[in-house]
Protein backbone atom coordinates (compact mmCIF):
# COMPACT_ATOMS: atom_id res chain seq x y z
CA UNK A 1 0.00 0.00 0.00
CA UNK A 2 1.14 3.30 -1.19
CA UNK A 3 1.39 6.18 1.69
CA UNK A 4 -0.03 9.00 0.31
CA UNK A 5 2.97 12.26 0.07
CA UNK A 6 1.64 15.42 1.02
CA UNK A 7 4.25 18.37 -0.29
CA UNK A 8 5.05 21.05 1.98
CA UNK A 9 4.74 25.05 0.98
CA UNK A 10 6.31 27.69 3.15
CA UNK A 11 3.19 29.75 3.31
CA UNK A 12 5.70 32.79 3.17
CA UNK A 13 8.99 32.54 0.54
CA UNK A 14 12.07 33.85 2.68
CA UNK A 15 13.23 37.13 1.83
CA UNK A 16 16.40 37.36 3.46
CA UNK A 17 19.84 34.89 3.13
CA UNK A 18 21.39 35.32 6.97
CA UNK A 19 25.33 34.49 6.69
CA UNK A 20 27.30 33.21 9.81
CA UNK A 21 30.70 32.28 10.49
CA UNK A 22 31.68 30.52 13.49
CA UNK A 23 34.48 28.59 15.30
CA UNK A 24 34.83 24.76 14.07
CA UNK A 25 31.87 22.78 15.96
CA UNK A 26 29.94 25.81 16.98
CA UNK A 27 27.79 25.44 13.39
CA UNK A 28 25.10 22.70 14.78
CA UNK A 29 24.61 24.90 17.89
CA UNK A 30 23.80 27.93 15.60
CA UNK A 31 21.63 25.99 13.13
CA UNK A 32 19.82 24.77 15.70
CA UNK A 33 18.99 28.05 17.28
CA UNK A 34 18.23 29.63 13.90
CA UNK A 35 15.34 27.08 13.17
CA UNK A 36 14.11 27.71 16.92
CA UNK A 37 13.66 31.31 15.37
CA UNK A 38 11.93 29.75 12.71
CA UNK A 39 14.50 29.90 9.71
CA UNK A 40 12.97 27.72 6.91
CA UNK A 41 16.27 25.97 6.32
CA UNK A 42 19.70 25.96 7.33
CA UNK A 43 22.95 24.60 5.87
CA UNK A 44 26.66 24.74 7.68
CA UNK A 45 30.36 23.72 5.47
CA UNK A 46 33.85 23.64 6.98
CA UNK A 47 35.52 26.60 6.05
CA UNK A 48 38.94 28.53 7.17
CA UNK A 49 39.88 31.78 8.24
CA UNK A 50 42.14 33.91 5.99
CA UNK A 51 44.58 35.19 7.40
CA UNK A 52 47.27 36.31 4.92
CA UNK A 53 50.21 33.54 3.58
CA UNK A 54 53.52 35.79 4.79
CA UNK A 55 51.53 36.20 8.55
CA UNK A 56 51.05 32.42 9.00
CA UNK A 57 54.58 31.63 7.49
CA UNK A 58 56.15 33.94 10.44
CA UNK A 59 53.50 32.53 12.98
CA UNK A 60 54.58 28.82 11.69
CA UNK A 61 50.24 28.53 12.51
CA UNK A 62 48.09 26.58 10.25
CA UNK A 63 44.67 28.74 9.25
CA UNK A 64 41.97 29.24 11.81
CA UNK A 65 39.42 25.71 11.32
CA UNK A 66 36.30 27.54 10.95
CA UNK A 67 32.16 26.88 9.61
CA UNK A 68 30.07 28.56 7.05
CA UNK A 69 26.20 28.71 8.13
CA UNK A 70 23.73 30.14 5.52
CA UNK A 71 20.31 30.27 6.68
CA UNK A 72 16.75 31.71 4.73
CA UNK A 73 14.86 33.44 7.30
CA UNK A 74 12.20 36.29 6.86
CA UNK A 75 12.11 40.00 8.00
CA UNK A 76 9.65 39.48 10.96
CA UNK A 77 12.43 36.87 12.73
CA UNK A 78 15.61 38.95 11.73
CA UNK A 79 15.74 41.07 15.37
CA UNK A 80 14.83 37.66 17.23
CA UNK A 81 17.50 35.75 15.54
CA UNK A 82 20.27 38.34 16.08
CA UNK A 83 19.30 38.55 19.85
CA UNK A 84 19.92 35.01 20.09
CA UNK A 85 22.99 35.25 18.73
CA UNK A 86 24.14 37.92 20.47
CA UNK A 87 22.88 36.31 23.77
CA UNK A 88 23.52 32.87 23.29
CA UNK A 89 26.57 32.45 20.85
CA UNK A 90 28.00 36.07 21.77
CA UNK A 91 28.50 37.33 18.56
CA UNK A 92 28.54 40.90 19.76
CA UNK A 93 31.22 40.07 21.44
CA UNK A 94 34.91 40.03 19.71
CA UNK A 95 36.62 36.90 18.54
CA UNK A 96 33.00 34.62 18.64
CA UNK A 97 32.25 34.71 15.20
CA UNK A 98 30.17 37.04 12.56
CA UNK A 99 26.35 37.42 11.09
CA UNK A 100 24.93 39.32 8.47
CA UNK A 101 21.70 39.47 6.41
CA UNK A 102 21.80 39.51 2.30
CA UNK A 103 18.46 40.33 0.93
CA UNK A 104 17.03 38.20 -1.70
CA UNK A 105 14.53 39.23 -4.69
CA UNK A 106 11.63 38.69 -2.68
CA UNK A 107 12.97 41.44 -0.08
CA UNK A 108 9.38 44.12 0.85
CA UNK A 109 11.81 47.09 1.54
CA UNK A 110 13.92 49.15 -1.03
CA UNK A 111 17.74 48.66 0.01
CA UNK A 112 18.90 51.29 2.20
CA UNK A 113 22.70 52.70 2.15
CA UNK A 114 24.81 50.86 4.70
CA UNK A 115 28.70 50.89 5.04
CA UNK A 116 28.82 47.60 4.59
CA UNK A 117 29.14 44.64 1.71
CA UNK A 118 29.99 41.63 0.93
CA UNK A 119 32.23 40.08 -2.33
CA UNK A 120 32.38 36.61 -3.53
CA UNK A 121 35.67 35.53 -4.68
CA UNK A 122 36.46 32.23 -6.93
CA UNK A 123 39.76 30.95 -8.29
CA UNK A 124 41.22 27.86 -9.07
CA UNK A 125 42.80 26.27 -6.42
CA UNK A 126 46.09 26.95 -5.55
CA UNK A 127 45.17 30.87 -6.33
CA UNK A 128 43.42 31.59 -3.03
CA UNK A 129 46.63 32.56 -1.19
CA UNK A 130 47.39 35.32 -4.19
CA UNK A 131 44.45 36.69 -3.26
CA UNK A 132 44.55 37.00 -0.22
CA UNK A 133 47.51 38.66 0.19
CA UNK A 134 46.25 41.17 -2.62
CA UNK A 135 43.60 41.75 -0.26
CA UNK A 136 45.63 42.43 2.63
CA UNK A 137 47.78 44.75 0.87
CA UNK A 138 44.70 46.40 0.31
CA UNK A 139 43.89 45.89 4.35
CA UNK A 140 41.31 44.23 3.86
CA UNK A 141 40.90 41.40 6.04
CA UNK A 142 38.81 39.01 8.18
CA UNK A 143 37.34 36.72 5.20
CA UNK A 144 36.52 32.98 4.85
CA UNK A 145 37.95 30.69 2.70
CA UNK A 146 35.98 27.26 1.42
CA UNK A 147 37.29 24.39 -0.75
CA UNK A 148 34.82 23.80 -4.10
CA UNK A 149 34.59 22.39 -7.28
CA UNK A 150 33.73 23.59 -10.50
CA UNK A 151 31.17 21.97 -12.67
CA UNK A 152 33.36 19.33 -15.38
CA UNK A 153 32.72 20.14 -19.30
CA UNK A 154 32.19 17.87 -22.01
CA UNK A 155 36.02 17.55 -22.32
CA UNK A 156 36.78 17.21 -19.10
CA UNK A 157 36.27 13.24 -19.05
CA UNK A 158 39.09 10.77 -18.19
CA UNK A 159 38.15 7.20 -18.41
CA UNK A 160 34.52 7.56 -18.70
CA UNK A 161 34.82 9.84 -15.51
CA UNK A 162 34.24 13.98 -15.56
CA UNK A 163 36.92 15.72 -13.96
CA UNK A 164 35.90 18.25 -11.71
CA UNK A 165 38.23 21.56 -11.64
CA UNK A 166 38.81 22.18 -7.85
CA UNK A 167 38.05 25.86 -6.64
CA UNK A 168 39.15 28.16 -3.92
CA UNK A 169 36.27 30.80 -2.95
CA UNK A 170 36.88 33.77 -0.60
CA UNK A 171 33.49 35.19 1.03
CA UNK A 172 34.01 38.15 3.05
CA UNK A 173 32.26 41.32 4.44
CA UNK A 174 34.03 44.43 4.47
CA UNK A 175 33.30 48.17 3.90
CA UNK A 176 31.91 49.14 0.61
CA UNK A 177 33.81 51.78 0.04
CA UNK A 178 37.56 49.97 -1.31
CA UNK A 179 34.93 47.07 -2.95
CA UNK A 180 35.23 48.95 -6.12
CA UNK A 181 39.00 49.43 -6.18
CA UNK A 182 39.51 45.94 -4.96
CA UNK A 183 37.48 44.73 -7.82
CA UNK A 184 40.04 46.85 -10.07
CA UNK A 185 42.87 45.37 -8.60
CA UNK A 186 41.65 41.51 -9.05
CA UNK A 187 41.85 42.32 -12.59
CA UNK A 188 45.26 44.16 -13.13
CA UNK A 189 46.90 41.56 -11.16
CA UNK A 190 44.72 38.39 -11.72
CA UNK A 191 43.23 38.92 -15.05
CA UNK A 192 40.05 38.23 -13.68
CA UNK A 193 38.20 39.78 -16.47
CA UNK A 194 39.60 37.26 -18.77
CA UNK A 195 37.99 34.04 -19.36
CA UNK A 196 38.80 31.39 -16.97
CA UNK A 197 40.51 33.52 -14.63
CA UNK A 198 37.81 33.80 -11.87
CA UNK A 199 34.82 35.23 -10.72
CA UNK A 200 34.81 37.95 -8.27
CA UNK A 201 31.14 39.69 -6.94
CA UNK A 202 30.11 42.15 -4.49
CA UNK A 203 26.63 42.53 -2.81
CA UNK A 204 24.85 44.63 -0.47
CA UNK A 205 23.91 43.32 3.52
CA UNK A 206 21.41 45.46 5.37
CA UNK A 207 22.67 44.13 9.10
CA UNK A 208 25.62 42.78 10.48
CA UNK A 209 27.31 41.36 14.40
CA UNK A 210 30.86 40.84 15.17
CA UNK A 211 32.20 42.96 12.41
CA UNK A 212 32.77 46.24 12.79
CA UNK A 213 29.65 47.99 13.91
CA UNK A 214 26.34 46.50 13.70
CA UNK A 215 24.94 47.96 11.07
CA UNK A 216 21.23 48.01 9.90
CA UNK A 217 20.11 49.70 7.60
CA UNK A 218 22.13 52.71 7.38
CA UNK A 219 23.27 53.03 11.27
Amino acid sequence: MNKEHKTTLTEKPSDMLLASVVTRGKGSQLMNLLRREGAAYAVCAFAEGTIPSHILHMLGIAKTKKELVFAFINQEIEEACYQSLAKEMKLDQTGHGVAFSIPLCSYPEPLTETELAAAFIIVDKGKGEDVLDLLDELELRGGTLLSAFGGASMTDILFNLPIQPEKEVIFMVAPKEPLPKMLRTLDEKMSMSQPHQGIAITFAITRAIGLYSEGKKGK
